[in-house]
């Protein structure tokens, strides 16, 4: 879940070598599938509960603009986990394009998991199987992620498979805000909220 108490603010974090990662299984009872038609709805669905999006036309909004465009590639990088018994889609996360430094990477992009079934390996499961697909598909170009100071939980988690805080300068796609001032701003209060919670 998000903790909308501190101050929010983006942070990059970078990936040198994406064919270096820690492997994790997901766990009994759950399976992945990638992206069909009819999914839309349980992507909009597992943001909102993970509080990404306040209604279903916020979210509406951003699956429109990111990925329904491209509907061959949602079916080879948008990655879902399932829940066995239940047939509920329970987390997501893609592999997909961005501009933000000024030429495409790929990066990994709105990971989520349903609260109801966090703690459970679902998102180190994803994010193996994300840098698993990079690799399959023969990419080169570096993995890079953007997050925020509301999602400083996950910042371990990225920080398990090499990801670092970017801290160079404004990537030349980026617009919000000022990065310059922000980013080291972010990344006392991510360390800050570490911190206490490690106690």
């Amino acid at each position: 879940m998000l903790d909308k108490s501190v101050p929010h603010k983006f942070v990059f974090m970078e990936k040198s070598d994406p064919a270096v990662y820690p492997r994790y299984d997901l766990p009994p009872g759950y399976s992945f599938c990638l992206f069909h038609p009819g999914l839309e709805q349980d992507w909009k669905s597992i943001h909102r509960e993970v509080g990404h999006f306040d209604d279903d036309a916020a979210a509406q909004r951003a699956l429109a603009a990111d990925f329904l465009p491209h509907p061959a590639l949602m079916a080879r990088q948008m990655l879902f986990v399932c829940h066995d018994a239940s047939g509920q889609t329970v987390g997501t996360a893609s592999l997909w394009p961005g501009e933000e430094f000024g030429r495409t990477r790929q990066r990994l992009h709105w990971v989520a998991v349903r609260p109801a079934h966090s703690g459970r390996g679902i998102a180190k499961a994803l994010l193996t199987r994300l840098l698993d697909i990079y690799a399959q598909q023969g990419y080169t170009d570096g993995v890079y992620l953007i997050t925020q100071t509301w999602s400083w939980r996950a910042v371990n988690l990225y920080r398990s498979f090499g990801f670092q805080p970017y801290l160079g300068p404004r990537p030349a796609g980026w617009q919000v805000g000022n990065f310059d001032a922000d980013t080291p701003q972010a990344w006392q209060i991510i360390d800050a909220a570490l911190r206490t919670s490690q106690g």
